[in-house]
């Protein structure tokens, strides 16, 4: 599957990904740039095109989380919140000074546009339904998105659904809240949920680690080495590879690669063996 981009009004606007797992898509810790620049941008064009107003997000230094953190990505669990300093009880963790919700289709679908496809996988990601709404999604545009569900009555919640931490908090602890004081987990938002179910399959909000529908790396046995680094590529570029990308990357980096390679195993006398590329795969002999 391909996705296109174009531009609208010099922004550029993408189109909408669908099953984030064929678009590439790799959960990543993302940089300043993304609450900075890129979400506050893209919201920015999505007011005044779509809902004609000039309606901007409060700056990424002004609220959100409010305590020392930083963000970690666990081998199991995935990305999660930690605390880089003891925070003690009844501290405020994080505000919502970013919180924004959505209504309807339309405007959600408006919005991911401006936004490059690996970042509209974890905005779906990170978007849920409030426990008091079946019409409407919510989203916080900072690192609060970040924190992670210990379930309902669990010890390992350490942050209620106000954002304040329910009891002291060691640095180097994760920072973590139960899920259904806010998220609604058995009315779904209908038209978010046919959205979310494309993107990431049958994974539901409570779950931790990466959706089970997306490809690591270790388990990407079939994927051509340079389709492997093309995608990489795509978290930054926000441009998901087709197959005039491969062909391209083929040509540039195989041939060379495979010709140095052959003049140094025949330079040495050994005129058997050297490097046999596939279609999907390269071995070495």
């Amino acid at each position: 599957m391909s996705y296109e981009t174009k531009k609208d009004d010099k922004v550029q606007v993408y189109s909408i990904v669908e099953d984030c797992a064929s678009a590439g898509y790799r959960p990543i810790i993302h940089s300043k740039e993304l609450w900075e620049t890129t979400l506050p941008n893209a919201f920015t064009h999505y007011m005044k095109k779509h809902r004609k107003k000039n309606v901007k997000l409060s700056k990424h230094s002004e609220g959100g989380m409010v305590v020392p953190f930083e963000v970690r990505d666990d081998p199991e669990k995935g990305r999660g919140l930690y605390a880089t300093a003891d925070i003690p009880k009844g501290t405020q963790v994080w505000t919502s000074s970013h919180f924004h919700h959505f209504k309807r289709e339309q405007d959600f679908l408006a919005f991911l546009q401006y936004l490059p496809h690996n970042v509209q996988c974890d905005v779906i990601l990170w978007t849920y339904p409030e426990a008091d709404s079946t019409t409407e999604v919510a989203i916080p545009f900072d690192e609060g998105v970040y924190m992670n569900d210990g379930g309902p009555g669990s010890s390992k919640n350490n942050v209620d659904s106000q954002t304040v931490a329910l009891r002291d908090i060691k640095a180097g602890e994760e920072l973590m809240q139960d899920y259904t004081e806010f998220i609604d987990l058995e009315n779904e938002v209908k038209w978010f949920a046919k959205l979310r179910q494309r993107a990431f399959g049958n994974y539901t909000y409570t779950q931790q680690g990466a959706p089970p529908n997306l490809k690591k790396e270790e388990n990407r046995p079939e994927s051509h080495l340079f389709e492997a680094l093309l995608h990489d590529s795509a978290t930054v570029t926000g441009h998901m590879p087709n197959e005039a990308d491969l062909a391209i990357w083929n040509v540039l980096f195989g041939l060379p690669i495979l010709l140095i390679l052959c003049f140094t195993k025949f330079k040495r006398g050994r005129g058997q063996g050297l490097l046999i590329f596939s279609s999907n795969k390269v071995h070495g002999y």
